[in-house]
C-alpha cells in the first residue's frame, strides 16, 4: 500500500470520482471556498465551467442527432444550469468536503455545492486531462442522474406548438388516459392523443407530462408539421 492509500482525502477523492489523484493538491484547492480561504477554488471553479460546457456540448450532439442547433443549445443550458449543477453537487454530497464560513442562507450553501462540482471538474482536468475528465462527467454525473427524457420534455413543449396548431386550424385536442401501469415500470402512462373526438396518436411515459409530449410530437410529425 502507498502513502497516497493511507490518506483520508486521497481514498475519498478515489471514491468519489473513480480517479486515483497525480497532483491531490488540486483537489483540496477545489474545495476551499473563497468566504473561509484566502486561496480558493474560484480559478478552478472559472476553468471547469468552460470544460464542463464542451463536453456536455459534445455529449448533447451525440445524444440527439436529429436535433437542430438551437434545440441543442436550450439541452445544454438545462444540463449546465445553476440549478442542475446544485442538484449534482448535493446528489455527490459536496458539501461535506467544502472548506466555507457557516454562514450561507440555503440558496447560498447550494451555489457553493454547485461552484465546488465546477472546481472539481477543473481539478480533474489538469490534473488527468481532458479524456479522463470526460469520462468522469459522464460515468458519475450524467449517467447515474440524467434522464434524458425527461430533460428532452422539459425543453421541447410539443403540446403547446400542437395546441396552437389546433386553434389556428379550429380543430377540438384532448389527451386521455388509456392505461395506468405499476409504479416503478418505465412505461407506466398511456396515453391517447384525441383531435376532433378521433384518436389519432398514443404514447407511452414514466409521467402522464412525458407521455402527452411524445403523442403530440408523434402527431406532429407524422403530419409533417415538425421534423423528424
Amino acid at each position: 500500500m502507498s502513502f497516497k492509500d493511507k490518506d483520508p482525502f486521497f481514498v475519498q477523492m478515489h471514491k468519489l470520482t473513480g480517479i486515483r489523484a497525480k497532483n491531490i493538491a488540486l483537489y483540496k484547492l477545489a474545495f476551499k471556498h473563497k468566504s473561509k480561504n484566502q486561496e480558493n477554488n474560484e480559478r478552478l471553479e472559472f476553468l471547469g465551467d468552460s470544460i464542463l460546457d464542451a463536453i456536455i456540448s459534445e455529449i448533447i450532439y451525440n445524444n440527439f442527432p436529429n436535433k437542430d442547433e438551437g434545440e441543442l443549445s436550450k439541452l445544454r443550458s438545462k444540463m449546465v444550469s445553476r440549478n442542475m449543477l446544485n442538484t449534482l453537487g448535493n446528489n455527490l454530497n459536496l458539501l461535506s468536503i467544502i472548506s466555507y464560513r457557516e454562514t450561507h442562507t440555503k440558496d447560498g450553501l447550494n451555489n457553493t455545492v454547485g461552484n465546488a462540482l465546477e472546481a472539481l471538474i477543473g481539478a480533474v482536468y489538469l490534473d488527468q486531462g481532458y479524456p479522463a475528465c470526460q469520462v468522469f462527467i459522464e460515468k458519475k454525473l450524467v449517467d447515474p442522474y440524467i434522464d434524458w427524457q425527461q430533460l428532452e420534455a422539459k425543453v421541447t413543449d410539443h403540446k403547446s406548438s400542437l395546441f396552437r396548431y389546433c386553434q389556428k386550424e379550429k380543430k377540438h385536442l384532448q389527451f386521455v388516459l388509456l392505461e395506468e401501469n405499476a409504479i416503478d415500470d418505465p412505461k407506466r402512462f398511456h396515453i391517447g392523443l384525441k383531435i376532433d373526438y378521433e384518436q389519432v396518436a398514443d404514447a407511452f411515459g414514466k409521467s402522464k407530462k412525458i407521455a402527452e409530449q411524445k403523442a403530440a410530437k408523434g402527431y406532429l410529425e407524422e403530419r409533417e408539421l415538425i421534423s423528424q
